[in-house]
């Protein structure tokens, strides 16, 4: 018994000094990565990794120099879907596909004027076009939005776009806007068949004349 609880600790002591080597190489590395940013004032890769004291894994985005040019391959994605009581439902999707970072990357979507916006998930704003702005976009990131709207004044098929755009150059062009499609019944006031004055005028003539016949078909009986 005691020599198993003394492999027992040892094993322990062990999982505990890996685990202490393991939080001081990640300290070390963001350490790295801090003296490089402080010293060029960029980390030393766009895709670099460092990590805080507790040894959390963070991102480092790359900040561009002054009039440097910069890459970022913007796709955007945009789903829809039908709700009860007409509610439409748009999803949106950007992803940033690299190189570098997207500064400044803004979603604009002229949302059909039938519908009324009823919320968003990301704080956009609604001009019209409703905007979404999401800033600084990291390489191999993306972003996500839900917009809520009521579409009971719409009827028929219905096509929405949305467009994503970034201060960098997009180096495979194409791909920044995507559309939507639902088809709505509408729930307004239905329709009446409205008769024009000339139409009417000869349907009372025919109702007399089919009136006049059948009352002397009587009279000679």
């Amino acid at each position: 018994m005691r020599y198993t609880l003394s492999l027992a600790s040892i094993a322990s002591t062990s999982i505990a000094r890996e685990a202490e080597t393991t939080r001081l190489t990640r300290l070390l590395t963001g350490v790295v990565f801090a003296v490089v940013l402080a010293t060029t004032g960029t980390p030393a890769s766009a895709h670099d990794v460092a990590f805080d004291r507790e040894g959390t894994e963070q991102r480092v985005i790359t900040q561009p120099e002054p009039g440097q040019v910069t890459e970022a391959d913007l796709e955007m994605f945009k789903d829809a879907q039908v709700l009860a009581g007409n509610v439409v439902e748009y999803e949106l999707f950007v992803a940033n596909n690299g190189p570098d970072v997207a500064q400044g990357t803004t979603v604009v979507d002229d949302l059909p004027a039938c519908m009324a916006l009823m919320s968003d998930s990301c704080g956009g704003t609604n001009l019209p076009p409703w905007t979404w702005e999401i800033g600084d976009l990291p390489a191999d990131d993306e972003a996500s939005c839900i917009l809520t709207l009521d579409g009971s004044g719409c009827s028929g098929l219905i096509v929405n776009t949305a467009t994503v755009s970034s201060l960098a150059i997009d180096p495979s062009p194409g791909d920044e806007t995507d559309t939507a499609e639902v088809l709505l019944e509408g729930s307004g006031a239905t329709d009446i068949p409205t008769v024009p004055a000339s139409g009417l005028v000869l349907l009372i003539a025919i109702l007399t004349v089919v009136a006049t016949t059948r009352l002397r078909t009587r009279v000679h009986r």
